[in-house]
């Protein structure tokens, strides 16, 4: 009954052993495939964002090649005139927050509006390391802090003599357009902000629970990140994934716990309980089962073979039977070994012991609680009288596994005695050690040394 219960037992652990790791593989897989889902959303979005900003950028540049082709803002009208003045209403229809125009020096030939100390820092101070980092584009645009605005500003050249060709001195025209993170966040429809202090953040950190953050990185004039564009917006796409998710996550769970729980009680209920009543009459001689089994009743037939089948009947019964045997011939050969005169004690394969009859707390004056669990070597010293008959049982004891002599015993209160001793490997049916077995015999008392 008890092997059939642990059986039984076993097989609910590893039913839901089995649908836990199923469980947790299912919930893995999904967590992957969100991860790459979220992963893909954040590239589009943060592809989306570069686009939008490159498309208002791109505008800029249209309205910066339409004010490159104006001849008042050669730099020679620009000295002879000394009136910038004169092309207010021109540069109020522009959504351009200022103009500088310089030569090929780099030195401000006219400023609109008047010259402030926040854009004459925007601009380069070095002709040589400007004209490297200048591309081979018409354009080149950077982007500077002006008076706590993000300013992106854009660079052409321009003819110095209007009108006159084959002549190839210029000036550089700088104008500036305000990053607007207001109007970023509507035309992405998300929450954009502009942050002083570049960031570079880790792809791990850029998908949140149904958004998506999008960092891009502004750069000056000299290839170093001056600011940080950072954009959080919503996503339909993730929130239903993550909805999704979470309640496949909740089904799971309980299917499988529904799925435990009926086997657990479905084993309990055709199985056990069965068994528990066949226990039950034959203990107590039940007349009405003897009644069925001496009638041959066909139910009772049908579900004690239904019963053996699933739980391996030959093999059942005869462990059950060798238990059985093991079990009672383990407590005759105590009872024997209890009885016998002389000391009788086992050990492990580590030499703890693991036996100790009544003789040997008889010789020994140490009962069965206190010796139980105790290193032999340790409870009890041994010595030979003899260092050469030592050395030849031992070899003997090596080779046969059984050695024999008269040793000096000292006890735990520190008297020594004098016995015959006879010790004996024990190995299981395998060759593998198990232990010793001692058997000593007293001979004669000796003082204490």
């Amino acid at each position: 009954m008890r092997i059939i219960q642990t059986k039984i037992t076993l097989l609910i652990v590893i039913t839901a052993f089995v649908s836990a790791i199923l469980v947790t593989g299912i919930i893995v897989q999904t967590r992957v495939a969100h991860r790459i889902v979220s992963e893909t959303q954040a590239v589009s979005e943060s592809n989306a964002l570069r686009l939008t900003f490159e498309v208002n950028a791109r505008l800029h540049d249209k309205l910066l090649k339409n004010l490159a082709g104006t001849d008042g803002l050669s730099p020679r009208v620009l000295l002879a005139n000394n009136d910038p003045e004169q092309f207010r209403q021109l540069f109020e229809t522009y959504p351009i927050s200022f103009i500088v125009v310089t030569d090929s020096s780099l030195i401000p030939i006219a400023t609109f509006p008047e010259a402030s100390a926040g854009i004459l820092r925007a601009l380069p101070t070095d002709p040589d390391a400007f004209r490297k980092f200048r591309s081979d584009g018409v354009i080149t645009r950077y982007h500077e802090w002006i008076n706590d605005t993000l300013t992106r500003i854009a660079v052409i050249d321009i003819p110095w003599y209007p009108g006159i060709t084959g002549n190839q001195a210029n000036g550089i025209l700088f104008a500036g357009f305000p990053v607007s993170a207001d109007e970023l966040s509507y035309q992405i429809q998300g929450n954009a902000r502009l942050m002083r202090e570049p960031l570079n953040l880790p792809l791990d950190k850029t998908i949140t629970e149904g958004k998506v953050i999008t960092q891009l990185p502004l750069f000056g004039w000299r290839n170093i990140p001056v600011a940080s564009l950072w954009l959080e917006k919503p996503s339909e796409i993730l929130k239903s994934l993550n909805d999704y998710r979470k309640y496949f996550i909740w089904f799971l769970i309980i299917c499988t716990s529904v799925f435990i729980l009926f086997i657990t009680l479905y084993l309990k209920r055709y199985y056990m309980w069965p068994l528990r009543m066949f226990t039950l009459a034959i203990k107590f001689n039940d007349p009405g089962y003897l009644k069925m089994v001496r009638y041959r009743d066909k139910d009772l037939a049908s579900l004690h073979q239904m019963v053996m089948n699933v739980f391996s009947h030959e093999r059942l019964l005869n462990d059950m039977i060798r238990r059985r045997n093991s079990e009672n011939l383990n407590a005759f050969h105590a009872a024997i070994l209890s009885q016998i005169s002389d000391a009788v004690y086992a050990t492990d394969h580590k030499g703890i012991i693991t036996y100790w009859n009544r003789a040997a707390e008889t010789i020994y004056s140490v009962n069965e609680q206190d010796a139980i669990g105790k290193i032999a070597d340790e409870l009890i010293r041994s010595r030979w009288d003899d260092p050469s008959d030592e050395a030849r049982q031992q070899q003997l004891f090596n080779t046969d596994g059984f050695m024999k002599g008269s040793i000096s015993q000292e006890l735990p209160n520190g008297t020594w005695i004098r016995v015959d001793a006879g010790i004996t490997r024990l190995l299981d049916c395998n060759g593998k050690l198990l232990g010793q077995l001692y058997v000593t015999r007293k001979t004669e008392a000796r003082p204490a040394i």
